[in-house]
């Protein structure tokens, strides 16, 4: 960004970093490196990071810092509901533009956003080797059409993260033993009512499931 110092009239410029004192010309921290200065979010003007106001146009720089950091937030809620959701690329993506962050106005945020990152990464490889293991114990009841087992193995995996031909045989299993049950209860209601007509065709079908 290029600075104008004469924007800024002041014998000395002080980083809101480190606290060291910079020559008025200067565009970065003799003492930390960090930026001096800032564009004001109103005009573009070359304003201090510490300055309240732009002397250009008067805009409050402080509330759009405070604005910026409630986006900040925003974006650590949306990564923390992302992973919540087994949606890890998301919310690693998320949290990473947070963590970037060398402002150091915004410090404390990129520091949490670091240490939930690596949260995440922790719950992903826990919850990837849950899915894992369970398409592994899934694969034999598959073979063998054992829908009840596929069910209960993979229903409470995470669907998300299973591969398409687990979520594809889970839903097979479930049409299955849906079909299964209407079936059982129709051929017992024709039974029970000494509907033999309606039940040979509704016992042929079962046994064609």
């Amino acid at each position: 960004m290029s600075a104008d110092p004469s924007a800024i009239s002041s014998s000395s410029i002080e980083c809101g970093a480190c606290k060291t004192s910079n020559d008025p010309s200067a565009k970065f921290c003799c003492g930390c490196g960090h930026a001096l200065y800032d564009k004001c979010s109103q005009c573009d003007k070359p304003v201090l990071l510490a300055q309240a106001f732009c002397g250009k146009c008067g805009a409050d720089l402080k509330k759009a810092i405070e604005t910026q950091q409630a986006q900040y937030e925003a974006l650590i809620v949306k990564a923390v509901d992302a992973a919540k959701n087994d949606e890890f690329e998301e919310s690693l993506t998320l949290l990473a533009r947070v963590a970037s962050l060398e402002d150091f106005r915004f410090k404390e945020l990129a520091k949490n956003a670091g240490l939930a990152k690596d949260k995440v990464r922790q719950i992903a490889d826990q919850r990837w080797a849950i899915a894992a293991d369970a398409v592994k114990r899934a694969e034999s009841a598959i073979e063998n059409e054992r829908h009840s087992d596929v069910i209960s193995i993979l229903k409470d995996a995470p669907i998300k993260l299973i591969s398409e031909e687990a979520r594809e045989a889970l839903r097979r299993a479930e049409a299955y033993v849906a079909s299964e049950g209407t079936l059982s209860n129709e051929i017992k209601n024709a039974f029970e009512a000494k509907n033999w007509l309606d039940a040979g065709p509704l016992l042929n079908q079962f046994h064609e499931l």
